[in-house]
């Protein structure tokens, strides 16, 4: 989650809207709460950074019927779904780079930040000795 915020922060324009969409996390189950709940906090922590204008959660396998209703001119992922050779996306990995390029739209890979993912995070958590 970090990877994206610290892209908001560092390179958007003060006149600039941000949307923030991320899928459900199928992977990402919380055992005490239910993936429902930690995906609804996720999208609470995100809408409380003043640079993010919208939040919101799709449920489909990709983002690209989304990205084909909302248009965004610049398309922000993390430098993982590059490609093998340079820095351009991989279309196997990232269907909806072919969507944003048909309306005209730019897709940005952004370094991506090894360990930083929430699947990662709350695997760290988890390891954490319990507090007596």
């Amino acid at each position: 989650m970090i990877n994206p915020v610290r892209f908001f922060f560092d390179d958007t324009g003060p006149n600039q809207q941000i949307d923030f969409a991320f899928d459900r996390g199928a992977s990402i189950i919380d055992p005490v709460n239910g993936a429902r709940e930690l995906n609804e906090t996720r999208a609470e922590i995100l809408a409380a950074l003043t640079c993010i204008d919208y939040v919101t959660i799709f449920t489909e396998p990709t983002a690209g019927p989304l990205v084909a209703l909302l248009q965004p001119a610049i398309y922000v992922k993390g430098g993982d779904y590059a490609a093998a050779q340079g820095d351009l996306p991989d279309p196997d990995r990232l269907p909806e780079a072919s969507i944003v390029q048909a309306y005209g739209g730019i897709v940005r890979l952004i370094p991506y930040l090894p360990h930083h993912s929430t699947t990662a995070l709350i695997e760290a958590i988890k390891q954490l000795p319990e507090r007596s």
